[in-house]
């Protein structure tokens, strides 16, 4: 089932004028991309979130002289250990090779997310329900660094166990823990007086709890990283702001379940950046844009490459970076 209308960072349908979106951030709105934005707090917030990255495969961590903090003033951070920057950031004290996870990534933005970490020399792990396209991605990703596979199904909980102690077997900490997987179901969707019951429970399933299923069974090892980094996958039709702004650009698009999902996510963003506020660890929301990917039935206006810089970008902050912000590579998204 496919809905019509123009998309904004989902799976449904192709814009229906034919032409490519107006901006390279996370959805192709035009006269709305300001409206719903907020003014960044500061300059050196808009310096840091918006400054885009040099190519492709660069995804280089920007800095700012505070972090956001969502329960408490903003505050100076240093890094782990003196003389540590971003790259010399390891798994455990006096190491330098950083470690990754990727949450469905034998395709699409996960895909991209793990060969451009990979790239930057993390050792990178695939987190993929099926073992054989898993083990496929990994093989294809071999040229681009250290890659490997781990079954891992997120709405499972024992599956997300066994995948932590593989992993705990190999490494001694995770710096990074992208979720990414996430699907968009079409049928049974739509506004919230039609939605199908069982499409919200399908999609809550992977793309929330999921999320959050991952992030509490791998919290103890990304606390033991020496300043851990954990990006959650969002989209803008999660932003309540865009949704409830002057002419809602989000009220064409007949859907519920999927931007619910998302807005749950941002929530969980800001809810875990409370609690790990006396921490080393940023926690943040990003929009990768409309990529084309098996979610769009591949109808997305840019390469999941495009998508996947600002997921780097988030894994790869600096210790003076946000924490429980919402971005995409144009800047900050309204929550």
């Amino acid at each position: 089932m496919f809905f019509t209308g123009r998309v904004i960072c989902s799976s449904w349908a192709k814009p229906t004028s034919g032409r490519p979106a107006a901006r390279t951030g996370c959805c192709p709105i035009d006269a709305h991309e300001r409206a719903c934005r907020p003014e960044p707090v500061s300059p050196g917030e808009r310096e840091f979130l918006c400054a885009p990255p040099k190519n492709a495969a660069d995804s280089a961590p920007l800095t700012r002289t505070s972090r956001q903090n969502p329960g408490g003033p903003a505050r100076e951070r240093t890094p782990p250990h003196p003389g540590a920057g971003d790259a010399e950031r390891g798994t455990q004290p006096g190491t330098t090779k950083r470690t990754a996870l990727v949450t469905g990534a034998n395709k699409g933005i996960g895909f991209e997310t793990a060969r451009q970490l990979a790239q930057q020399s993390f050792t990178v792990w695939l987190g993929c329900r099926d073992q054989g396209r898993g083990e496929v991605a990994a093989k294809e990703l071999a040229d681009d660094g250290d890659v490997r596979f781990v079954g891992l199904d997120v709405t499972d909980t024992e599956s997300v166990r066994a995948a932590v102690a593989h992993i705990s077997d190999n490494i001694g900490a995770l710096d990074v823990l992208v979720n990414n997987a996430g699907v968009a179901i079409g049928e049974g969707e739509g506004l919230p007086s039609i939605v199908r019951l069982e499409t919200i429970r399908r999609t809550f399933d992977v793309n929330f709890y999921g999320a959050l299923r991952v992030t509490q069974e791998f919290s103890p090892l990304v606390q033991r990283a020496q300043a851990g980094r954990i990006v959650n996958v969002s989209s803008m039709m999660g932003s309540i702001t865009t949704l409830v702004s002057p002419d809602n650009p989000l009220g064409q698009f007949p859907a519920f379940a999927y931007p619910a999902s998302k807005t749950l996510i941002n929530a969980l963003t800001g809810w875990f950046a409370v609690e790990l506020n006396d921490t080393p660890i940023e926690i943040n929301s990003v929009c990768p844009g409309y990529n084309a990917t098996d979610l769009n039935n591949n109808l997305g206006t840019q390469h999941p490459s495009q998508g996947a810089k600002v997921v780097v970008r988030a894994a790869t902050l600096p210790a003076d970076g946000p924490s429980g912000s919402f971005f995409d590579v144009n800047g900050p998204v309204g929550w």
